[in-house]
């Protein structure tokens, strides 16, 4: 999302982080979170050229659970769809673009099934979907979402100690709040 008139009105930029299908966990006996990502907050760095992201992951796998980092490098904070690079055993990982389906293998329509006149094809674009690879958590559960335990202990991305999040990736590129 992106205002320019102070969030009086917003602009949609799309989806920036999103999860694998796989990486929900449809029997979890967890009440709040299938899987995942979510609890978003970002700052941008001194210098202005990057967007640091935290996020937090509810994958099933419980080595992907707690507080992860993307970076958007701000030049393409217009445009950020496909941009966004998420941290993954020490590396910046691109997101996966997987396209959508040959428009000439989906099925005619049944026109009984949809019954709006003028009902036609598919247009030959069929938008591919961008996914985020599972990030390194910086912050990990110390008892996983998914378990038969309902209790957890765990940081949210929005609320995650950005003085510790160098330190958690092992370097000293820092992502400091601007003051």
């Amino acid at each position: 999302m992106r205002s320019d008139d102070y969030g009086t009105t917003w602009t949609n930029l799309g989806i920036i982080l999103k999860a694998r299908p796989e990486h929900v966990a449809c029997g979890t006996g967890n009440a709040y979170f299938v899987g995942g990502i979510g609890d978003v907050s970002a700052v941008l760095n001194d210098e202005c050229t990057d967007l640091y992201i935290f996020f937090s992951q509810y994958s099933p796998n419980p080595s992907g659970q707690g507080v992860s980092v993307a970076r958007l490098p701000w030049a393409h904070r217009d445009d950020p769809m496909g941009r966004v690079d998420v941290w993954v055993d020490g590396i910046w990982q691109a997101p996966d673009v997987v396209d959508g389906p040959d428009p000439d293998s989906l099925p005619e329509p049944d026109d009984a099934v949809i019954p709006t006149a003028g009902a036609h094809r598919p247009s030959a674009t069929v938008a591919s979907e961008i996914f985020s690879p599972e990030g390194t958590a910086l912050f990990p559960t110390e008892r996983p979402w998914h378990d038969d335990d309902p209790g957890n202990d765990a940081f949210w991305g929005a609320i995650c100690p950005l003085e510790h999040a160098p330190q958690a990736m092992g370097h000293a590129a820092q992502p400091h709040r601007r003051r």
